[in-house]
This record gives structure tokens, sequence and C-alpha cells, in this order.
């Protein structure tokens, strides 16, 4: 038996705290994998900029654990979830470039159309919980109650907003966490 730590997501709603919790579980029932994470730009059409680190996705009994290993992140709070497609290029929207737009929206199957954040099963299911960046870049591993396993999320992108999320859609739509600034593809 392999020991695990898991990170109680709720904690990141008091300034950020890490409290964890130890469960006993079968290194073979565990499944992780390795998502490179990249600034994103519209110089190209792939949108991937320098790289921004990487972050792994685990499974744990409690829900996905996301332990990021960040460069290039500014400190402070950071929308962080789970987006439709996995493209990461720019679109042009009112007739300006977007960086990331390929990406879609949150990952929302039930088409709830609600950014409620990562504890509430009425909204959008990829909302993860608030990243919050470090002076020195390093961001808390966050837990993602509601996605259960690596199968629910690959296909998709993961995503880092420039500003934080309130996890309601007022009085700014999405959480108010503007516009996208990293990203990698969940690949399988």
């Amino acid at each position: 038996m392999k020991r695990i730590y898991s990170y109680l997501g709720m904690s990141i709603l008091f300034g950020g705290l890490a409290f964890f919790t130890v469960a006993d579980v079968s290194a073979k029932e565990m499944k992780s994998i390795d998502v490179p994470v990249y600034m994103i730009t519209t110089e190209n059409a792939s949108g991937l900029g320098e790289s921004a680190g990487i972050i792994t996705i685990m499974e744990s009994p409690e829900g996905l654990i996301f332990k990021p290993v960040l460069k290039n992140i500014p400190a402070g709070e950071h929308g962080f979830h789970i987006h439709e497609n996995p493209a990461l290029g720019p679109k042009e929207v009112k007739g300006k470039l977007t960086a990331g737009l390929e990406a879609g929206g949150h990952y929302d199957p039930a088409k709830t159309g609600k950014h409620l954040g990562p504890y509430n099963a009425k909204g959008h299911f990829g909302d993860l919980p608030l990243l919050v960046v470090d002076e020195v870049g390093m961001a808390p591993a966050v837990l993602a109650p509601r996605i259960k396993t690596l199968d629910e999320i690959y296909s998709r992108s993961i995503m880092i907003h420039v500003m934080g999320d309130n996890y309601s859609d007022t009085p700014a739509s999405l959480g108010g966490g503007g516009g996208r600034m990293a990203g990698g593809i969940i690949k399988k």
C-alpha cells in the first residue's frame, strides 16, 4: 500500500492554507498524468508560447488533485478551469485575435450554463478551485471533488486565467478571471 496526501480543497477559500489528510490507496488504483503548461500567445496558430511549467493531475478517493509546478505565472489569484477543447490557439473576436479561445468555454457537459465554482454541482463541471501563486511562483495543490477520474477530462484543456475567480457569474461572468494566460492539453 502506498500513502498519498490529498488536499482538502475548501481550505483554499481561507487564505490558501493547505490542510492534508492521509489515505491508504494501492498504487495500482491511482492514475496520474503530467500536463505541460505554456504561456498562451496570439503569435502562432498553436497558441503555445514559452513554458509555464507542469501540472500533475492525480486521482484520489476524494477527487482529482491538481499539483502545479509553475514558472512565469505572476503572484496572486488566478481562475483555474478545465475547458471544452484540446486546443490553445487564438481566435478572432470582433476583429481582434484573442489568445486561447480555441479551448472553448469551461467544460460543462450537463449544459448548466452557470459558473458556480468547484463545489456546486449545479454549475460547470470544469470549474476548479482558485489557483493561488506566491511570490516565488509556487502554488499549492488543489482538489477538484466533483471530478473523480482522469477519464472524465482527457481530450480537454486546462487553463490558468489572468485574474482570480469568485465562483459566480456576477458581477463579472465566469468568475471574473479575465483573459487566458497559460494552458495545457490533457492527453491520455
